[in-house]
């Protein structure tokens, strides 16, 4: 298939390859293939998909690049598939630094001072999804340079994987593309279809199919189940281990004022050491916290 061209591009899919937005992605495949036989869109309010953009914070779960690398070439044989990224996360992490350098360790990552536990400022999902897809959009397909305002005008429509269960996360967006040259728009929502409808239609259409959920191995939102699922495969497992006793390793681990620990898992425990057989309601180990993510960008 020929790319189409910068400018004809209008609506962009985020896709983070998880349950949600490779549903989206599928009906937009579905919806070329009826508009090419002159036939009425399937998911009208899906529309034609221009281009599918993954954020990638190179820590995904192995199972979710596996399953990006099956879901391209369905995706390709009518729109591009592109992968944009700022850097490692990982890495960025295990030297003690955000996406642009500076000091500080960029997710969530639990603390105690031996009688609370806090959870520190999260930025990861800002900085290497939410930053990196706006700009590949501004500098990339709008053509605009640095500090240049987008025109209204422009027509570019982002489509967002977030389902009717998660109306919370829906508002949050919303309220947060007020600011952006460009619109958004919730295709799973508008049509009242929840993650458990998306595993539905999934399993009607790709029966062969088992897609991952999308997040990061380290992420400390996992719950104890989820933990439990990454230890399962070996490599991701020590990639979480390495990571949780990387944010270890720095003096000034919180803050220069404050000097707590770092830890992926809520029990403020070396996750190597952390009994995961442990029920989450007996542990109070925190669901995977995508409902309280205010970014809309993980997860789907």
């Amino acid at each position: 298939m020929d790319l189409p061209a910068i400018e004809a591009m209008k609506r962009i899919l985020n896709l983070g390859a998880g349950v949600q937005s490779t549903t989206l992605a599928l009906m937009g495949v579905k919806n070329w293939e009826y508009w090419s036989c002159s036939e009425p869109l399937p998911y009208p309010l899906v529309g034609l998909i221009d281009l599918a953009l993954f954020a990638d914070t190179k820590g995904e779960p192995k199972a979710v690049y596996a399953h990006l690398e099956w879901l391209k070439p369905i995706c390709e044989k009518w729109f591009p598939v592109l992968t944009v990224s700022k850097g490692s996360l990982s890495e960025n992490l295990m030297k003690g630094v955000n996406a642009d350098g500076h000091r500080f360790v960029s997710i969530p990552a639990f603390t105690s001072d031996g009688f609370d536990v806090g959870l520190t400022r999260r930025q990861c999902t800002s900085e290497y999804k939410t930053e990196v897809l706006e700009r590949h959009i501004r500098y990339e397909i709008l053509g605009l340079k640095p500090g240049q305002a987008a025109p209204r005008d422009n027509g570019i429509t982002q489509l967002l994987g977030l389902s009717y269960d998660e109306t919370a996360r829906v508002i949050r967006v919303k309220a947060r593309f007020q600011s952006n040259p460009w619109g958004v728009e919730f295709p799973l929502w508008t049509m009242e279809m929840t993650r458990g409808g998306c595993k539905t239609w999934l399993k009607k259409h790709y029966p062969e199919r088992t897609i991952p959920r999308s997040a990061c191995v380290y992420c400390p939102y996992h719950s104890n189940a989820e933990w439990r699922a990454i230890k399962e495969s070996k490599e991701d497992w020590v990639e979480a281990v390495r990571i949780d006793e990387g944010i270890r390793n720095h003096d000034w681990s919180v803050s220069q004022e404050r000097k707590q620990k770092l830890y992926l898992h809520r029990s403020c425990i070396p996750l190597a050491q952390v009994d995961l057989r442990e029920e989450d309601e007996k542990t109070g180990q925190r669901q995977f916290g995508f409902l309280n993510e205010c970014e809309g960008m993980c997860g789907v």
